[in-house]
């Protein structure tokens, strides 16, 4: 069974390529998603970090939600599950963890992925979760929030969880830039056909034309030659104007 049956199902046909390369991204973005989770428990539980496990398994469990969703071809509820859960789990991480960890930079992501997985169509709505994504970043670093209790990391810890970060930012960011470069291939590529089809089609309509006009002048020319015919001879315009009929 391969990728795209397991999470869009292998009977599921979407005639749109963009809607179909939507929903592989969404589901490949999802899945890192939970990957990432699942890696930060046990990277926590190594280095004895204790309490961030429920958010870990919250964030791996709403991913999983983001791939069922998508299979069951409710793209759009999908679409604002995941990147309302991403947005805030990575503001509480951003809280309570210091900037050494660089959570922050998948705040960029998240804006990417707001862009690619609503598209032009529903812009203004990419927008919106890019403003959400700001906002929550400069409150993040802005705001003071004494109700949450910050963490304390060892150098180490703050070193592999800024070099997961990376990796994950860049791992995303490589996936949605695919994705836009092969829909923007496949567009000139369709686009170069159909130029092509259009060409060959007025070609031919060339070819018919001289092909047309040339089988007329005969006939034409007949016809001329017979009215010439009968304008000298008066006498016998029945019999020209029957020529002419047949």
């Amino acid at each position: 069974m391969s990728f795209r049956d397991i999470v869009l199902g292998s009977h599921v046909f979407i005639p749109s390529r963009v809607d179909y390369k939507n929903a592989i991204l969404r589901s490949q973005l999802a899945i890192i998603t939970f990957l990432v989770a699942i890696c930060y428990v046990f990277i926590d539980i190594y280095y004895g970090i204790n309490g961030n496990e429920p958010y870990y398994l919250a964030v791996a469990m709403l991913a999983l939600v983001t791939v069922i969703l998508n299979r069951f071809r409710q793209y759009r509820l999908a679409t604002v599950v995941f990147l309302l859960s991403i947005n805030f789990f990575i503001f509480y991480f951003s809280v309570i963890d210091p900037f050494g960890s660089g959570v922050f930079m998948l705040f960029a992501v998240c804006s990417l992925m707001a862009f690619a997985l609503l598209g032009f169509r529903h812009r203004r709505f990419a927008f919106a979760f890019i403003g959400l994504s700001v906002a929550l970043f400069l409150i993040s670093y802005w705001v003071d929030f004494d109700v949450i209790q910050k963490r304390t990391y060892t150098r180490e810890y703050l070193q592999f969880s800024y070099t997961v970060n990376f990796l994950v930012t860049l791992a995303c960011s490589i996936a949605i830039m695919y994705f836009l470069m092969d829909l923007h291939y496949h567009s000139q590529k369709s686009m170069a056909e159909k130029n092509d089809q259009l060409q060959k089609a007025n070609t031919e309509l060339d070819r018919f034309v001289y092909s047309a006009s040339h089988d007329l002048r005969a006939p034409l020319s007949s016809l001329l030659g017979l009215i010439e015919v009968a304008k000298l001879d008066h006498e016998c315009v029945d019999r020209y104007l029957d020529m002419l009929k047949a």
